[in-house]
């Protein structure tokens, strides 16, 4: 029985935090039943049986998520988990290695080795250090950019300044990732405008009203399966609009479902504790996180 290694810190990476649970599982398991080389022959079915993946979370929603994590081969038949030699293999395969022997053959075939010196071979850096998805960027340059007006400079009043252009970070795209399979199909954005806007408020959540990755995607699960508001949340966007009482929703919806939240970001709270403490505007002294 073969035996695989796994970083200690997996349940800490910002983008295993996003996650539904089934799919927390999942990845793990493609780690166990993926080759020693890291291609997984794709039987979505099996997994779903042995993950405990539910009917409402699709195919193309398993996909769409774990997109910047897979290379898929043969028309979508095998998967390559991107950084699967780096956590078996420090990322190194040796022709010398006996472990290895058997390895360094499978991925050439699919031409995914570069010979870094005689006979060690790496992952191509496109695979290791993709470009941003196309699903986030197509029509942008190959760039999803924020821009907003201003000088870039503070205002005096304790705001933080937009900038003027910026990369939405890696953090901002995993985040619309989460959010993204929440919401029926129907209503996903099917326009670049539509994507970026999405971004855009993830972005601002997080900059200006200081409210953490996790804690977007946590409220956005929530209310989307909520019977009343699911018909009434339809776009990302709503979260930092307001109701008839000036109320942003992002704050409504904390305040509705905060009883039912599991609160397990005692760590990231305790982080940005002490900057709640010092700025009297911060947004979480109105979603009541602490």
């Amino acid at each position: 029985m073969a035996k695989r290694f796994i970083d200690s810190n997996f349940f800490k990476d910002p983008f295993v935090r996003g996650l539904q649970t089934p799919l927390k599982s999942f990845y793990i398991y493609l780690f166990l039943d993926c080759t020693n080389g890291g291609l997984w022959n794709v039987e979505l079915d099996v997994a779903r049986l042995r993950c405990g993946i539910p009917e409402t979370i699709t195919d193309n929603d398993i996909k769409n998520v774990f997109s910047h994590k897979i290379l898929e081969l043969e028309n979508g038949q095998k998967w390559l988990i991107k950084n699967f030699l780096k956590i078996q293999h420090n990322g190194e395969l040796k022709q010398k290695n006996n472990a290895h022997v058997n390895v360094i053959p499978e991925l050439k075939k699919y031409n995914l080795l570069n010979e870094v010196e005689d006979g060690v071979f790496h992952l191509k850096d496109e695979i290791i250090k993709p470009l941003p998805t196309p699903s986030l960027n197509e029509g942008l340059g190959g760039k999803v950019m924020v821009k907003e007006k201003g000088n870039g400079k503070s205002s005096g009043n304790g705001k933080v300044p937009a900038p003027q252009k910026n990369e939405f970070s890696k953090e901002v795209q995993n985040c619309y990732e989460q959010c993204l399979f929440l919401f029926d199909e129907h209503l996903r954005p099917k326009t670049d405008t539509e994507k970026f806007k999405w971004m855009q408020t993830i972005e601002r959540l997080e900059r200006i009203d200081k409210v953490p990755f996790e804690k977007i995607i946590q409220i956005t699960r929530s209310a989307r399966e909520d019977d009343f508001w699911k018909n009434v949340f339809l776009s990302l966007t709503k979260l930092r609009t307001k109701n008839k009482d000036d109320i942003k929703y992002i704050v409504v919806f904390h305040e509705k479902f905060k009883s039912v939240m599991p609160r397990n970001y005692a760590e990231e709270f305790q982080k940005t504790q002490q900057e709640i403490a010092d700025d009297p505007n911060h947004i979480a002294r109105n979603l009541n996180m602490f």
